[in-house]
């Protein structure tokens, strides 16, 4: 190939290839070394076709309170085996430049989602540490319905391609 291997981590080592049924196989560990070498490759993004998404929704009920249940549906999509793989090899790529990024920045200590190291649960620690010590302080609760869905993807690249 000539070029070296991207930094994938431990990738390699910790993929856990599931078991559903796709138009492909689930990935053996040699599958999985080859694809993650081919990634190195601009030739190979140029080229690759990803398989459709097979979709389907779950249904689940909701707890309502006071024995009140709600029956909801909650969309669901797979990748190919291969194409979860390669999702999962750009989301490790992306979230090592982003904690490059956060690092080289004022503020690194802000964002708490898909940091290494940090949770929901040390998040809420801080947030209460805080509030003991700044009792003057207001906190504001707030919930986007369809948030992630409604976002212009093309400004969404446009801040991520520096990543």
């Amino acid at each position: 190939m000539g070029k070296s291997r991207l930094n994938f981590g431990n990738l390699e080592e910790i993929y856990n290839p599931k078991l559903y049924r796709h138009f492909d196989r689930p990935l053996s560990q040699q599958k999985i070394s080859e694809l993650l070498d081919c990634l190195s490759s601009e030739k190979f993004y140029i080229n690759y076709r990803h398989y459709p998404f097979i979709n389907y929704n779950i249904k689940f009920r909701k707890y309502l309170g006071h024995g009140q249940f709600k029956t909801k549906s909650r969309p669901i999509s797979l990748p190919s085996h291969r194409d979860a793989l390669m999702f999962k090899a750009y989301s490790v790529l992306l979230n090592n430049n982003y904690e490059e990024f956060l690092n080289q920045s004022e503020f690194s200590d802000v964002p708490i989602a898909y940091r290494r190291g940090k949770s929901n649960i040390s998040g809420a620690k801080e947030i209460f540490d805080f509030i003991w010590d700044n009792p003057d302080c207001w906190i504001l609760k707030a919930d986007f319905k369809s948030f992630f869905d409604t976002l212009d993807h093309k400004i969404l690249k446009k801040i991520y391609v520096p990543f």
